[in-house]
């Protein structure tokens, strides 16, 4: 089943564990929490540790490496229009926008109101409300 991926720390966890494969990463949609600038270059976000040295630890270059590959497949998951992100200064998705990404893929919109404003977990359970058929990660 065709995944989405909501967390960018979850997303890390799976690589650093090797629980996803590159089919999961290349056919996936991407709804993440994370803004594009944070999730492109962690290490220049803030000082101090960041989600990517967090996870690996003391693997920083396997992490590295991990993050190089997982930037390639967002990148074209922007590309393919299997990606929205938050803004910078936004705390929520708009639902509208979650809706335009689903329906380019195929899949239906969430029935709700285009203009609202949508944490993870409302988009979680929204798609399992709606059985968009969707691994929810």
């Amino acid at each position: 089943m065709r995944k989405l991926f909501l967390s960018f720390n979850r997303l890390l966890i799976a690589l650093h564990d090797k629980a996803l494969s590159d089919e999961d990463l290349v056919n996936g949609l991407y709804c993440l929490g994370a803004t594009y600038s944070y999730v492109m270059d962690p290490w220049s976000w803030k000082e101090g540790i960041n989600d990517v040295d967090s996870i690996f630890g003391d693997d920083r270059q396997r992490g590295r490496d991990a993050h190089g590959k997982l930037a390639m497949m967002l990148v074209a998951a922007l590309r393919d229009g299997r990606i929205v992100w938050r803004g910078d200064g936004d705390l929520y998705h708009v639902l509208g926008k979650v809706n335009a990404m689903f329906e380019r893929n195929g899949l239906p919109a969430i029935q709700q109101p285009a203009d609202m404003l949508v944490t993870a977990d409302d988009i979680r359970e929204l798609v399992r409300a709606a059985d968009i058929p969707l691994e929810v990660c």
